[in-house]
């Protein structure tokens, strides 16, 4: 039989205790390890919200660029509308509603609007009449014309309205293609 002493109780006892130590280490390597993994979770977490937001907010961006830039465009087409005597009334309302939404940060009704209100202006009539000016026509005479003014008078109307074609208001020559504007005569708009 084999007899235990004091020093196989010392020995086993130190083995006990280095092996309570070993294994005490390896449970807080592991705990160290968990706490690193959940710490790298957790930026991974914050690093993908933050390239969420970050992407939204490029997109958001983008949108209100676009609604700007479309919103800006529609006004120089409603610009040139008006400058050619074409009735804007229908495609005014449409960018007066994109401008309302681009002010209230909507960028894509007000995009869309923009695009819509372009399009009316480019397909907008014409609310004045052109004439061809023929042979022996005066600025008077068109204006006293009944198609038109009824009234010679009322030549400046036109002349102003053509200051670009017309170098000098007593002479204008055959097949110049004259705007005759729209104008309130006696509470009728004429021609």
């Amino acid at each position: 039989m084999i007899r235990i002493t004091r020093f196989h109780l010392i020995v086993i006892g130190l083995a006990l205790f280095l092996g309570g130590v070993y294994l005490y280490q390896m449970h807080m390597e592991k705990m160290k390890q968990e706490e690193i993994l959940s710490i790298e979770r957790q930026k991974a977490i914050v690093r993908a919200k933050y390239e969420e937001e970050r992407r939204r907010q490029l997109e958001l961006e983008r949108k209100e660029y676009l609604a700007v830039e479309a919103v800006a465009i529609a006004g120089e087409y409603w610009l040139m509308a008006k400058k050619q005597g074409k009735d804007i009334s229908l495609g005014q309302e449409t960018l007066r509603n994109a401008k309302e939404n681009l002010a209230q940060r909507q960028f894509d009704p007000a995009y869309g609007l923009a695009i819509k209100s372009i399009a009316e202006f480019k397909s907008a009539k014409s609310k004045d009449i052109f004439y061809t000016v023929k042979r022996g026509d005066s600025l008077w005479g068109i204006a006293a014309m009944a198609i038109h003014y009824s009234d010679g008078r009322r030549w400046p109307v036109i002349w102003k309205a053509n200051k670009e074609k017309i170098r000098s208001r007593r002479l204008i020559y055959a097949k110049q293609v004259l705007l005759i504007p729209r104008i309130e005569i006696n509470g009728e708009l004429r021609p």
